[in-house]
């Protein structure tokens, strides 16, 4: 992890979160390469929005690099300095961090050594457009010159359980597959065509409504992500996580979801197939198999928490125990028009909107899952904690979604995760090169109208018709919004589903959470 690099001076003792080990250091330290000047990789963690961190020896100034908040990469380029020299390293500003009275700098995890300037060049563009995009963001621009960095793609649209049989009770599968028709299909060189949009980016996210490891290209698609340093996450059923698919994924810098959403083989068949050995036993093996290839991917086991799984929380936590998963996710089912309302599946019926947990229950479910976590010994992520992140800080616009993030998917360009309502359909792009028809769009009226809104604290128009959005929710809970005739209106008057609409306000998320993410 730091074999490459020696902390001289300037630093506080090795710690360890549940992310693993860390190193604090001062707001001045040094630092010793043994191997001569070479392109370098930092996983570090700085509190303030942004930040400089300049690198020099005597008059020598090797190179000044831009921080943004939280964890992220950080490329410095010290071609030309001689093996075992003492570079001295000064951060500013300084950011307190409350309850610590040490001087607390930079937290840093892992240091890389490149001989590569072509991938050097396009890690640190992507690092430069990141502090741009945040910075646009901030001063809440309408017309960008930053692409997305977090970049959201379809990989596969086909899907091994519809079919096979049925599609999961709680998948818009007969909407998805009419609003794909006549996309263009995902390969590797789709990452080329998509220009900037790809090398800029520095994450990429598979939002398919289908199955991952069904595409033939799997393995390249996850090799050229990982080769050219962009944090891929897949979610998967792990019905097909076969000993080649696992293959494929081990040792790369990959977060992959598996699915499973209920604890027991017979809560599995209510709400997806018969399948679920098969997929314990597969993720079980790939946990097993990753310890000698890095410990990576990093394996996630997915649950959607409803209220007819409510009571089985804890045995999710000891099925997490039991595969060896890295992390249990936990996140809500959110109400979707394009769903069916009621679904039969293997004689048992589904009812969509009576499974929804109101805000309160979520805030509950935050408080629970803390307590399971430490006894249980499994670390937990849950995602109701995580929006809006950007309220946490001031006279930012309400939403970053339509600055930080596009959504190319084979079913339409969307601005939010939580958006169903395509801005351009892929009718729409006549000649135009997929770089520039994303660019067009990007920075066309509809997202520049949505920006605007959210920049003076209001939702637009589209944003106030995307029903599972959580400041939707709470603002039409808190009586600022009218509840549009939608789902919504039909949950609250199914009996029993009243509790959908209660009055509680979302959780918000501390700097603490924010950077550790």
């Amino acid at each position: 992890m730091w074999q490459d690099v020696e902390f001289v001076a300037g630093f506080h003792s090795l710690e360890q979160d549940d992310l693993g080990p860390f190193i604090w250091s001062t707001g001045t330290f040094c630092l010793r390469f043994a191997q001569p000047g070479r392109l370098v990789r930092f996983k570090l963690c700085y509190y303030g929005l942004e930040g400089e961190l300049a690198f020099t020896s005597g008059d020598h100034v090797w190179d000044t690099v831009t921080l943004t908040r939280g964890w992220h990469a950080c490329y410095v380029d010290l071609r030309g300095l001689p093996a075992g020299q003492v570079v001295e390293c000064r951060l500013l500003p300084v950011i307190a961090v409350a309850g610590d009275t040490r001087e607390l700098g930079l937290m840093f995890r892992e240091c890389e050594l490149s001989d590569d300037p072509a991938d050097f060049d396009m890690r640190r563009q992507s690092q430069r457009n990141l502090w741009l995009n945040q910075q646009e963001f901030r001063q809440g621009l309408a017309v960008l010159s930053s692409t997305p960095p977090a970049l959201r793609l379809t990989l596969e649209t086909r899907c091994n359980i519809p079919e096979t049989s049925q599609a999961c009770v709680y998948c818009p599968w007969d909407w998805a597959k009419l609003a794909e028709r006549g996309a263009p299909r995902v390969t590797v060189d789709t990452l080329t065509q998509l220009g900037s949009f790809y090398q800029s980016a520095t994450e990429v996210v598979d939002c398919s409504v289908g199955e991952p490891t069904m595409h033939k290209e799997l393995g390249p698609y996850v090799a050229r992500l990982d080769h050219d340093g962009k944090q891929l996450s897949l979610v998967t059923n792990g019905q097909l996580l076969t000993p080649r698919i696992r293959r494929e994924l081990l040792g790369k810098n990959l977060e992959l979801y598996v699915s499973v959403d209920a604890p027991t083989a017979a809560g599995y068949a209510r709400l997806r197939n018969d399948r679920f050995e098969d997929v314990v036993a597969n993720v079980t093996a790939l946990c097993q198999e990753k310890r000698s290839h890095g410990d990576l991917p990093k394996v996630y086991l997915a649950c959607i928490v409803m209220r007819s799984t409510w009571d089985e929380l804890a045995e999710m936590f000891l099925l997490a125990q039991r595969v060896g998963v890295d992390v249990l996710k936990l996140r809500p089912l959110n109400l979707d028009e394009n769903v069916p309302q009621a679904v039969m599946n293997n004689g048992l019926r589904f009812d969509y909107a009576d499974e929804v947990l109101g805000t309160a229950e979520l805030a509950e479910l935050s408080d629970r899952a803390a307590e399971l976590s430490v006894e249980h010994g499994v670390k937990v992520y849950v995602e109701s904690e995580e929006f809006p992140l950007c309220i946490t800080e001031p006279d930012a616009p309400i939403c970053n979604e339509p600055w930080r993030t596009m959504y190319v998917l084979s079913r339409g360009i969307m601005p939010c995760c939580y958006a169903t309502e395509p801005l351009a359909r892929w009718s729409e792009q006549g000649d135009r090169s997929l770089e520039q028809f994303l660019r067009d769009v990007f920075n066309g009226s509809d997202y520049q109208e949505i920006r605007r809104e959210l920049a003076a604290g209001r939702l637009s128009d589209y944003c106030q018709r995307t029903a599972s959005c959580p400041i939707v929710k709470q603002r039409r809970a808190q009586g600022q919004l009218e509840a549009p005739a939608n789902v919504f209106q039909l949950a609250a008057e199914r009996p029993g589903a009243r509790r959908l609409m209660d009055q509680s306000d979302l959780p918000l998320v501390s700097i603490d959470r924010l950077v550790r993410v």
